[in-house]
């Protein structure tokens, strides 16, 4: 992690770098050709701008930011449960309940709202565990007595 954060920084500076290097050669005109941010004669100052790239402007940052709120929510709804984790969560612990990574899925499980240790998430599996052992134990012992129950529709012969 430590190396993804120095490199993320090394990228950064050499893209500044570039960036100050090519404005200084001469990109100024060019951007604001493209822009419509060069005045022409017999228009308003920025009249271009605004009637051109400026007016899609505002609509396409507010475009943005929705993808942006999109893929953050998306993150978090299919972040893994364990306190602290911040790997996707694939697979299903406690019936579908929790959702938690590679890493965490050794037959634990966890809370949707807020992230858990890993005791409790140990917990709450084993007490899945039991009631669902429990369940299948009364199944057992129901259709033992009535072998008929359960069945639908009723063997009625």
């Amino acid at each position: 992690m430590k190396y993804l954060k120095w490199a993320g920084l090394a990228a950064a500076v050499a893209t500044f770098i570039t960036l100050v290097v090519t404005w200084r050669m001469g990109t100024q005109h060019w951007i604001t050709y493209h822009t419509g941010s060069q005045n022409s004669s017999g228009t308003p100052p920025n009249y271009n701008f605004w009637s051109g790239f400026g007016s899609v402007f505002p609509w396409s940052m507010g475009v943005l930011a929705g993808w942006i709120t999109f893929i953050a929510l998306w993150y978090r709804k299919h972040n893994c449960h364990n306190e602290k984790c911040w790997r996707l969560g694939i697979h299903q612990v406690a019936g579908g309940q929790y959702v938690v990574c590679r890493k965490h899925h050794n037959e634990i499980t966890g809370h949707p709202h807020r992230k858990l240790s890993t005791e409790f998430l140990r917990a709450r599996h084993l007490e899945h565990v039991a009631s669902k052992e429990l369940l299948q134990e009364i199944h057992r012992h129901v259709t033992a007595l009535a072998p008929g129950a359960g069945r639908f529709p009723p063997d009625t012969t």
